[in-house]
């Protein structure tokens, strides 16, 4: 539904909208993406199925920092949420954690800072 900056594939209020998806991995390397150095997940429930397919196709690889909000109304929320964090704990490290807040992981492969 569309509602401002509220809007969501979750949301209950808001004007429907048609609108075609391609796969986020196949959209970023046709367009010459390989490496993102920062990527914000704040899409109002849609981080975890972004998320999880990135995790699945092993393109999280190659994003070196994931900046991210879950949000829990979507359905199944705590535990999708803890699923990613333990896919991405293989990757990637926490640098800070505020649940359904806001976290932050930097890939295992960058140097710290």
């Amino acid at each position: 539904m569309v509602d401002g900056i509220a809007s969501s594939h979750f949301a209950k209020r808001g004007a429907p909208q048609t609108m075609q998806l391609v796969r986020a991995d196949d959209f970023l390397l046709e367009n010459g993406i390989h490496k993102i150095r920062l990527m914000k997940f704040n899409i109002e429930g849609g981080e975890y199925e972004l998320l999880e397919h990135f995790i699945e196709t092993g393109f999280i690889r190659n994003i070196s920092d994931v900046l991210v909000q879950f949000h829990d109304f979507v359905p199944e929320a705590p535990s999708r949420m803890r699923k990613i964090q333990e896919a991405l704990s293989r990757t990637h490290y926490p640098k800070f954690q505020y649940e359904f807040v806001f976290e932050n992981w930097r890939s295992r492969a960058e140097p710290s800072q």
